[in-house]
C-alpha cells in the first residue's frame, strides 16, 4: 500500500512541476505557388512595425552562415519558418494556449520572400519593411477561421 501511495504522490508531483504544453492548433497554409518564410508574433499595437522583434533576428542562423549561398539556401529550407507551396505548418509561440498569447491584442503574420532574406540583413529587412505581406488577426478572427490561416 505504501508503494502505491508513493507512486501516486510521485506522479502527482511530476505532473504539477511540468510546464504547460505548447498549443499547436494554429495552422498556417501557403496557398501560393512560391515558397515563403513566415514570422508571427502577438502584440497589442496596431502599426505595421515588426512588433517586438527589433532585437530578435528570426533569420540569424541563415544570414550568418559563414559559407556559400547554396548552404544558406539549404538552411533556409530546413528552417521551421519556411513553408513550401501548398504546405502547412503548425505555429508555436511558447508554452500555453494561443488564446492567452493573443488575448486582446493581435496575431501578426509577416510573409517574406526567401531571396529577400538571403540578400539582406535583418536591419535592412525590418527598417525597410521588406516583407511581402503582413496580416493581423484578432482572437475572434482566428477562431472564426477554425485556427487555419491561408496565406
Amino acid at each position: 500500500m505504501k508503494r502505491i501511495a508513493y507512486w501516486v504522490c510521485l506522479v502527482y508531483c511530476l505532473g504539477a512541476c511540468m510546464d504547460p504544453p505548447i498549443d499547436s492548433k494554429l495552422k498556417l497554409i501557403n496557398s501560393s505557388k512560391r515558397p515563403m518564410l513566415v514570422v508571427y508574433a502577438v502584440d497589442g499595437r496596431s502599426d505595421h512595425a515588426i512588433n517586438g522583434l527589433s532585437d530578435y533576428n528570426p533569420f540569424q542562423e541563415i544570414q550568418q552562415a559563414d559559407t556559400t549561398r547554396g548552404y544558406q539556401a539549404g538552411l533556409l529550407k530546413d528552417n521551421p519558418k519556411y513553408i513550401a507551396p501548398n504546405d502547412t505548418i503548425s505555429a508555436h509561440l511558447g508554452m500555453g494556449k494561443w488564446e492567452a498569447h493573443i488575448g486582446k491584442g493581435k496575431l501578426w503574420i509577416y510573409i517574406f520572400n526567401p531571396n529577400t532574406v538571403l540578400d539582406n540583413d535583418w536591419d535592412s529587412i525590418r527598417m525597410g519593411q521588406k516583407w511581402e505581406k503582413v496580416y493581423s488577426f484578432t482572437l475572434d478572427q482566428v477562431e472564426d477561421r477554425d485556427w487555419v490561416i491561408r496565406l
